[in-house]
């Protein structure tokens, strides 16, 4: 089956415009060279391309590490995105937030209870019980 250069380039300049990453910031990224990642912005086609260099630019984009494979079978991956490794330690971060404020929030909704207990107990009922007020 021939690889289609041409869908691969057309998704990459879409995600890096969307991203409003540079040439320079995709290699940089993907570690690769300039003359490389030209070429698969290009859309040229190399039989003899590494399967390393379409999921380094997959990765680094955000997609899952065969998406660009994929497009350039022909296939119609989905768009789904792996998380980058920043995305996915701001997501466990948030988990680990939401964790601990459920806890804070029934340790004072327990506290809560006990003062309404604790007031219920000892404070006055109604006011005739309460102290005369000073001046």
């Amino acid at each position: 089956m021939a690889k289609d250069g041409a869908a691969v380039a057309d998704v990459v300049n879409a995600r890096m415009k969307d991203l409003k990453m540079t040439q320079t910031a995709l290699m940089e990224r993907a570690g690769l060279s300039k003359s490389t990642v030209r070429e698969i912005r290009g859309g040229v086609v190399r039989e003899n391309r590494s399967t390393h260099t379409l999921q380094a630019i997959s990765q680094a984009l955000g997609w899952r590490a065969d998406y660009l494979h994929k497009v350039e079978a022909g296939e119609n991956p989905s768009a789904e995105a792996e998380p980058t490794a920043e995305e996915a330690l701001k997501n466990h971060i948030v988990d680990i937030m939401q964790t601990h404020l459920g806890a804070q929030t029934a340790i004072l909704t327990e506290m809560n209870h006990t003062l309404n207990r604790l007031a219920d107990a000892f404070l006055p009922k109604s006011p005739d019980h309460l102290p005369p007020h000073i001046d």
